[in-house]
């Protein structure tokens, strides 16, 4: 039974698309499919007890799932205040909308206490997998192709949030099925996932989403070198650039010269913006310089989830941390920062005390290059707010940072001792492999 809920998990976290279920204050209210998980726990058994490697310091997990709760009463109290002074139920939709993802991570570490956490990341990679064919497929069959928007559509709905949004989910996704191509046995699965990895990349790039482009590049970059393959990076680009021109050959014979040079024009007209001409952020700064004036003067408490478009022209200041700042002020902020950057830690202490080449220490690698990467693509957008992304990547640490997903590391045949030993300092001499009561 487990099996059948870890693959439910696994569809409904990778799920791109959305659902319109009202509207509020002219701001409409989307569930996703990752919401629907909180549907399944009444469900699923417990399970019992747990091995963990030595050294393991259960703390730096637990803390995660302490600052993001508190981050999320934060939100929702401030929230909740100004809508009694107020009146504007907008607020608390924003808020809602705003600190959910942050429940995931509570959410992420309940399901890693009831199945088997490591098979369970290693479904979700795959089931992503399968959704990024299916769009792609969605692509090909749709009338105009070429001429269309690349992943824009899942049979037939419209990916949450497209282009930027949408696609960075899909860029850090590359890293992952990277990783689980790596762990993959037999040469055929190998190959069919970094095929999988390489259509992925290519529909983040055709979107002309510049911030995904980034994600993704960023997130290759560096799982390729925690996995110490520096070399790779130009072997990528050389064949990247053999696979277009293929490409665009292809389509130029089967299609006709037109609609390539119309694709072509569209990817330079895109590049052009990004690399020559004057404004390289597309008028982001302007947004930014109006977002830290607002800001300056609500300096503790922000605005309170009241909507940016009341105060500036803009919908939103088209960056994660500014929008926390906005939204909550330097508290806010620094609860949120707390999360992300004790999250990072975790994952790279848990990812210390991995074999080398195992199925467990590419999955961390792959989790950590694309957490690390939609990190940087913040700076111009905010990815975390976004459901899908958020949901996904709050539920992968929830997940990871668990004393069970630490008893994964822990070989069947070692020896067993109380895991609360575990709770000693990192720098306390290496102990036998331990065992929760």
């Amino acid at each position: 039974m487990n099996w059948l809920f870890s693959w439910i998990i696994a569809l409904l976290v990778t799920l791109p698309a959305s659902f319109r279920v009202a509207e509020f204050s002219g701001k409409p209210v989307d569930i996703v499919g990752s919401d629907l998980l909180f549907l399944l726990l009444i469900f699923i058994p417990r399970r019992g007890d747990l091995v963990i490697p030595s050294g393991i310091v259960l703390r730096r997990f637990s803390i995660v799932r302490v600052t993001a709760a508190v981050a999320l009463i934060y939100c929702l109290s401030i929230a909740g205040i100004a809508y009694a002074q107020s009146s504007e139920l907008g607020r608390i939709v924003s808020a809602v909308k705003f600190a959910k993802p942050l429940a995931f991570v509570g959410l992420g570490a309940y399901i890693a206490s009831v199945m088997s956490p490591l098979p369970t990341l290693r479904r979700i990679v795959i089931a992503f997998a399968g959704m990024s064919v299916a769009t792609f497929a969605t692509a090909v069959m749709t009338p105009g192709f070429p001429q269309v928007a690349w992943g824009k559509y899942l049979f037939g709905f419209p990916l949450y949030g497209y282009p930027n949004s949408a696609m960075t989910l899909f860029a850090l996704m590359v890293p992952l099925l990277m990783a689980a191509a790596d762990i993959r046995v037999t040469k055929i699965g190998k190959w069919v996932l970094r095929g999988i990895a390489m259509l992925t990349g290519m529909m983040v790039v055709l979107s002309l989403s510049r911030s995904s482009t980034a994600v993704m590049v960023i997130g290759v970059l560096i799982y390729l070198f925690l996995t110490g393959r520096v070399y790779l990076p130009l072997f990528a680009a050389t064949m990247g650039i053999f696979l277009l021109a293929s490409m665009s050959s292809m389509l130029d014979s089967v299609l006709g010269n037109h609609d390539v040079m119309m694709w072509v024009e569209r990817l330079t007209r895109r590049t052009s913006q990004t690399v020559g001409g004057g404004d390289h952020l597309s008028g982001r700064g302007e947004i930014w310089a109006v977002t830290i004036d607002l800001w300056s003067a609500r300096p503790m408490l922000g605005y309170q989830f009241e909507s940016f478009s009341n105060f500036a022209e803009f919908d939103t200041p088209h960056q994660q941390y500014l929008e926390v700042l906005f939204k909550s002020g330097a508290i806010g902020l620094t609860l949120y920062m707390g999360v992300l950057l004790f999250a990072w830690s975790g994952l790279g202490h848990i990812t210390r005390f991995t074999t080398p080449r195992t199925e467990a220490w590419y999955l961390f690698n792959g989790l950590i290059a694309g957490f690390t990467a939609t990190m940087v693509g913040n700076l111009s957008q905010p990815n975390l707010t976004y459901s899908v992304t958020g949901n996904f990547l709050f539920f992968a640490v929830g997940l990871t940072l668990t004393k069970q997903m630490a008893a994964a590391l822990v070989p069947p045949s070692q020896p067993e001792i109380p895991y609360e030993v575990a709770r000693r300092s990192p720098f306390s001499p290496a102990i036998p492999n331990m065992r929760a009561t």
